[in-house]
């Protein structure tokens, strides 16, 4: 089941791509996200915030009538949460996925700096899901396979190099154990370089 999941995603990026290649450039990034989670029946006495992660990753690009573009990208990214109990030690949870976001960028000309906006789909394949309190570590049961939500943000670049932050709002119950709900959050703060 994992394999299929994982193969049917490299397969989508790379239909994606092959159908863009022509004008399409290539670039690299590294990112930092701030991840928390929306618990819809999370009692009082549980006060979830964020967790630190990171990402890294590759991207596609391509321009078309300016000032639309498209930015296909595959990234290991990390999420999770802190969950601070009264009377229990704190708890983080840390879960690592391969990502595909997909986004239609907007761009503003005029400058060197090129701001732009961006939007679109993201669907996240689970590889490893680990919570850790009190300083023992272990895996974390009844966490989905998919997630997959939108993401909306804003970028500047210069040249080869760039940066982006975007929110990442998830639509997928990533809670597979029971009937309450566990949306992902997020913001995703990125800096990438694409080869000429």
């Amino acid at each position: 089941m994992s394999a299929r999941i994982l193969s049917t995603l490299l397969a989508l990026l790379l239909a994606v791509s092959s159908s863009q290649a022509d004008g399409m450039k290539y670039g690299v990034k590294v990112g930092l996200n701030l991840a928390t989670v929306k618990v819809e029946k999370a009692p009082s006495w549980l006060d979830y915030g964020t967790k630190i992660g990171f990402g890294l990753g590759g991207y596609g690009v391509k321009e078309y009538s300016v000032p639309w573009g498209m930015r296909i990208e595959l990234l290991y990214l990390q999420r999770g949460f802190t969950v601070t109990m009264s009377s229990f030690p704190d708890y983080t949870g840390t879960i690592s996925y391969l990502t595909l976001p997909i986004f239609w960028t907007y761009g503003f000309s005029g400058s060197d700096m090129k701001p732009y906006l961006e939007f679109g789909p993201e669907v996240g394949f689970k590889l490893t899901a680990k919570g850790e309190s009190n300083g023992k570590s272990g895996d974390m049961d009844g966490v989905s396979l998919l997630d997959y939500g939108i993401n909306l943000g804003v970028g500047l670049a210069r040249g080869a190099v760039n940066a982006d932050v975007r929110y990442y709002f998830g639509l997928a119950n990533t809670n597979s154990e029971d009937d309450d709900k566990v949306n992902h959050r997020g913001f995703l703060f990125t800096l990438g370089y694409t080869f000429e």
